[in-house]
């Protein structure tokens, strides 16, 4: 009897590595929840219960149980891979059947929905026409994967730190080729209604007056109507043109 229970322990001591075994196995596996032995003693038991004097009978593993504390969350650079930071799992669907899961690494089937590794289609509310989501059911992610129609760009929003203390240039006719014409330049990309890329380059000018700016735009080298004004309040605030944050400018596109 004695060695049957040396035994129970023996074989509870071996579940119990390979629990461990198995969490080092699946370090770098993503959404794998570790798990820990849970062990309880066992005492032989008649129909009036466990006598006062019984002495146990060894050992089990009463249970695998899972951990399901946060893990990291790491940066991968591929757009389809999630993470859950929190409570909660991903839906997805095997053949109808739902399945739960930590596991974001998703990728994109021949018919562009979104699915794991194995094939099982990520689940989403469906969106309504007029904005939100139908909460009533639940259906493939589909992406779509065509290009879509080339859009000009509309407007831009640049913000830029203009020193109240700045020299007007040295140089007093405005050259893009001289830097010293002018005080600073940024540059930023636009589209035109074909989807090409253009350079906006713009180039700022103090003003001999205070507060007094002026930008003058460049694309692709060649300039874009006259320069603009931009004038300040002494605490900043655009005067002209007026904008609701100082230092930003909103710049329109040249026509393709």
């Amino acid at each position: 009897m004695s060695f049957n229970i040396a035994l129970t322990g023996l074989n509870a001591a071996t579940q119990d590595l390979s629990v461990t075994s198995n969490n080092l196995a699946n370090a770098q596996t993503v959404g794998f929840k570790g798990s820990r032995a849970e062990f309880g003693d066992i005492f032989a038991s008649t129909q009036t219960g466990v006598a006062s004097t019984a002495v146990g009978n060894g050992v089990r593993v009463q249970e695998i149980a899972q951990q399901f504390s946060q893990g990291n969350v790491e940066t991968t650079g591929n757009s389809l891979d999630l993470a859950i930071n929190g409570n909660g799992f991903f839906t997805v669907s095997n053949g109808g059947a739902l399945s739960y899961t930590r596991d974001g690494q998703f990728q994109l089937n021949n018919a562009g929905q979104v699915v794991t590794a194995s094939g099982a289609q990520l689940q989403v509310y469906a969106p309504l026409p007029n904005g939100g989501f139908n909460t009533g059911g639940l259906t493939n992610l589909t992406l779509t994967t065509n290009e879509s129609a080339p859009q000009a760009t509309s407007t831009a929003q640049v913000t830029a730190t203009l020193p109240a203390n700045a020299s007007p240039p040295v140089t007093t006719t405005f050259n893009p080729a001289d830097p010293t014409s002018y005080n600073n330049t940024t540059s930023l990309t636009v589209y035109d209604s074909l989807g090409a890329a253009h350079t906006q380059s713009l180039y700022f000018i103090k003003g001999a007056a205070a507060n007094d700016w002026s930008v003058q735009t460049y694309i692709d080298g060649t300039a874009v109507g006259t320069p603009q004004d931009l004038q300040y309040s002494n605490a900043g605030v655009p005067v002209t043109p007026s904008r609701s944050r100082p230092c930003s400018r909103t710049a329109s596109p040249p026509a393709p």
